[in-house]
């Protein structure tokens, strides 16, 4: 599901498989060494934090790895973590990682260093499952669960949904992109959608998957 490098090897996350080690210098893949549960948990995903220490998100919540320390550990039972599969995990401009999964959404505190119980607003989406995140040049936060598009910035304190202006209804494609200069570009069944950022304006670029 994800590969990153970090501390000269890669980490790769598999479905069912758990996290696997690539040594780029040998060639030679192991399994790895942290927890005996990363070795058969199904890996949503896997990121290189702003701490520096690996994040790997699973059907058995939340890891946080540094090789020098001890190994953090988020699930149901022990924290305000969001049951289900974490399939994406989103830092934003303060460090706080916004965890994605398929049963909704949890936020992990940079400041506390913990998953805190948060009072979403009413109207918010946190209830949305399988999302993938993506933050903005301007320091948004974009949530993508396929056919819907949803934004957060400001804490939470300034948040909605975007309309985007064709419909969209396969939930797989999830991927998206800003320029840096007001835009997005989203990957869908019907080609690639370039947009404004309030999802006025666009154009579309090819007619098949991308």
């Amino acid at each position: 599901n994800n590969i990153m490098w970090w501390q000269g090897k890669y980490y790769i996350g598999m479905f069912d498989g758990g996290v696997r080690v690539l040594d780029a210098q040998t060639l030679a893949l192991s399994h790895q060494s942290f927890s005996p549960l990363l070795a058969k948990n199904s890996i949503g995903d896997i990121q290189v934090g702003p701490d520096g220490r690996l994040w790997v998100g699973c059907t058995d919540g939340l890891f946080i790895i540094h090789p020098d320390e001890d190994i953090v550990h988020f699930t149901e039972q022990n924290s305000h973590i969001v049951g289900g599969i974490i399939i994406d995990i989103t830092f934003d401009k303060e460090g706080n990682a916004w965890l994605c999964g398929s049963k909704g959404l949890s936020l992990y505190s940079a400041t506390s260093h913990g998953i805190v119980e948060v009072r979403f607003p009413n109207g918010f989406w946190n209830n949305e499952s399988f999302m993938r995140g993506y933050l903005g040049s301007d320091g948004t936060v974009y949530m993508r669960n396929g056919p819907q598009l949803f934004y957060v910035r400001n804490g939470i304190t300034d948040f909605g949904e975007i309309g985007l202006p064709i419909s969209l209804s396969d939930k797989w494609h999830r991927s998206l992109a800003d320029d840096g200069k007001g835009h997005l570009l989203l990957s869908s069944e019907r080609g690639i959608l370039y947009m404004n950022d309030d999802g006025s304006g666009l154009i579309q670029m090819g007619a098949g998957e991308g």
